[in-house]
């Protein structure tokens, strides 16, 4: 719902349909053809999104540029899955993961070519995975899939998408 149209851009703020409880703090966008789009491409600044039951889903912070800066994911019930966080010139990003709230699953350090320049990771079970499973190629997209901890990556998406879908299938 468009709030106002001033210098800076688009006021816009989400109301899940059902409900009327808020979905998102108000935002900004730059483009106007994105007021009515559930995939906004022109978001600028802060942006806090909520699950139905109130709690945070997400906050994030947009440079104007459109290049997402930081961002954190929680789940329903408020714990933290997931964090990034990209340098001033966005050429290098920090990722951290959680299996659950007192569990951390990947720490992760790359840059913009995907080259992988740090990384630790536990199992579910709190077992660190050993560094020679992990990203052993150095790149994000290994050549072989197998990697203990791209795996773990992978699944650990999957799992936030998951959450992503579910905050969105409430209107």
């Amino acid at each position: 719902m468009l709030i106002q149209k001033d210098a800076k851009g688009y006021l816009v703020q989400d109301f899940y349909q059902d409900t009327q409880a808020k979905q998102t703090d108000p935002f900004y966008l730059k483009d106007q053809r994105d007021i009515a789009s559930s995939a906004a491409h022109s978001i600028f600044g802060a942006l806090t999104e909520y699950f139905p039951n109130g709690k945070v889903h997400a906050r994030a912070f947009f440079q104007e540029n459109k290049q997402l800066m930081h961002a954190s994911f929680y789940d329903a019930e408020g714990s933290l899955l997931h964090r990034i966080v990209k340098d001033a010139s966005g050429k290098t990003a920090q990722e951290s993961y959680w299996h659950s709230a007192a569990q951390k699953a990947l720490a992760l350090n790359y840059n913009d070519q995907g080259q992988v320049l740090q990384v630790s990771a536990w199992t579910a079970q709190g077992a660190e995975i050993p560094a020679e499973s992990c990203f052993a190629e150095g790149l994000m997209q290994p050549e072989h899939e197998d990697d203990a901890c791209y795996q773990l990556l992978l699944h650990l998406d999957y799992q936030l998408g998951r959450i992503a879908d579910q905050q969105n299938e409430v209107k």
